[in-house]
């Protein structure tokens, strides 16, 4: 039973390289073929500088600037092909900020539906020395996809070899 456990283990590993393999190939072939689209590279100039980097799974750019997030939106949507439906917000609010003018604010910045708001978490009040407070919160756009982790992670290390005059 234990040389079962260990051969399934085994298998699962080696299709999940396997699988990684293929993703990071089409990221390359991917990189070159987006190179050109100023969209693709704000995207991930963007991603590269506020995106979720933890190998999770999770393809997600957190900030309070509505014009950033919304470049973030059309990027998942018309370079990573991640359909409307599949995108989510969690949204970090201070006591002092209403929690539905906040969710109306980002889901008609974003065109996301409310029903996607997965979370909205309400944070201690801030400091009165707060200087720049957000109007509206911390909003996270987000969706689940090894895959699309795997690629964005890819055309980052791509861009920065490609930025730096060596491909």
């Amino acid at each position: 039973m234990v040389n079962n456990f260990a051969a399934a283990n085994l298998a699962r590993k080696e299709i999940n390289i396997a699988r990684k393999q293929s993703y990071l190939k089409e990221a390359q072939f991917e990189f070159r073929k987006q190179i050109d689209n100023p969209l693709f590279l704000i995207g991930l100039g963007i991603y590269w500088g506020e995106g979720d980097k933890s190998n999770n799974g999770r393809v997600a750019v957190i900030n309070t600037d509505p014009e950033l997030l919304k470049i973030i939106a059309s990027f998942f949507r018309q370079c990573l092909g991640i359909l409307n439906n599949n995108l989510r917000i969690g949204l970090f609010i201070y006591e002092d900020i209403d929690k539905d003018v906040a969710v109306s604010f980002w889901s008609e910045k974003l065109n996301v539906p409310t029903h996607q708001f997965i979370k909205v978490q309400v944070l201690k009040s801030r400091s009165k020395l707060t200087k720049n407070r957000s109007k509206y919160g911390i909003c996270s756009l987000y969706c689940s996809s090894t895959e699309l982790s795997i690629k964005i992670h890819e055309w980052i290390r791509l861009l920065s070899v490609y930025s730096a005059g060596i491909v």
